[in-house]
């Protein structure tokens, strides 16, 4: 027994002519009639009683009958849910976090994107932005967030910029170097630098490696943290420097402040959407969709030019 004969059967049932319903078809009477006969064949019982002027259901044809409708309903509920997924208006998003770093456009985002496909489950997963990378190839989210130049990220994934921001030192208000408004880079030959991670192998403390090669200045002592909350405040109190992006809505303690450098290579901080080339989730695809189009990206015209 298919679908068909369901359907075909709900036709008879409803028109009780059986060359009415060949016609809402689009088949001839004899072979509607030959469908319903094996469809009977197969139950083992008789869904109509036949004259030469009338057309009824029987006792188990009006059960069969409330059945079938049924059975329809949740096949074409279940192909139409199908179609949903498909287009990516149903299923699980999972998007990496990278907390301060995204707030500007995040939270709008993931609300833009509730409008739209409010039966798409979204979770926001916690993940070191320097694992997002390996996260979204192993599966494990289907949209990161990557602070590396596009020649670091694998060309198995693809990605574009949602924020692009100056650089500036990070240090505690009362640090000597505070009294300075423009820093050169002899002022911080030598300083300590504060890093994100346990050691200089971590992805944080290899961007700031990356960052004082370019100005071609001479390393001071890492000094390693666990988080972003603990970086400011060893910042703050004067042990270290460090470099963060300047961005409208990271805002910073009063015990911190930042200065720009100048003198060397223009600091430049990019972060970019990262997701698979092969095998994106419609839902994914979706997203990615709300993130170039929505200003709070941050990109002046910028979201929309994919970074190869």
């Amino acid at each position: 027994m298919e679908l068909r004969h369901l359907r075909y059967f709900v036709a008879v049932a409803e028109a009780l002519n059986f060359r009415r319903a060949a016609r809402r078809l689009n088949l001839s009477a004899p072979t509607l009639s030959e469908q319903i006969k094996d469809l009977e064949g197969t139950l083992g019982v008789s869904l109509f009683t036949r004259s030469t002027t009338s057309v009824r259901l029987t006792a188990a044809g009006v059960v069969f009958l409330a059945e079938a409708k049924a059975v329809l309903g949740m096949a074409e509920r279940a192909a139409a849910a199908a179609r949903s997924a498909g287009a990516g208006f149903r299923g699980t998003l999972r998007l990496g976090n990278v907390g301060v770093l995204s707030h500007g456009f995040i939270p709008a985002c993931m609300e833009a994107y509730r409008r739209l496909c409010p039966d798409v489950e979204m979770d926001l997963v916690d993940v070191d932005v320097g694992q997002q990378v390996h996260d979204v190839e192993e599966g494990r989210i289907d949209l990161g967030f990557s602070p590396f130049p596009p020649d670091i990220i694998p060309a198995s994934l693809e990605h574009f910029v949602v924020v692009r921001a100056p650089v500036h030192v990070l240090m505690a208000a009362g640090h000597r170097l505070a009294s300075h408004r423009v820093l050169k880079r002899a002022h911080i030959d030598s300083e300590a630098l504060v890093a994100i991670g346990p050691n200089r192998r971590s992805p944080h403390a290899g961007y700031l490696e990356r960052l004082v090669a370019a100005q071609k200045v001479r390393l001071g002592a890492f000094k390693f943290v666990s988080g972003y909350d603990s970086l400011l405040a060893v910042v703050a109190s004067g042990a270290g420097i460090s470099f963060l992006p300047k961005l409208p809505y990271m805002a910073l303690p009063p015990s911190v402040t930042t200065r720009v450098l100048r003198g060397g290579v223009d600091l430049t901080f990019e972060l970019r959407a990262i997701w698979k080339k092969a095998g994106a989730t419609p839902a994914c695809l979706q997203f990615i969709e709300v993130l170039r189009g929505h200003p709070a990206a941050g990109v002046p015209g910028g979201p929309r030019r994919r970074a190869r």
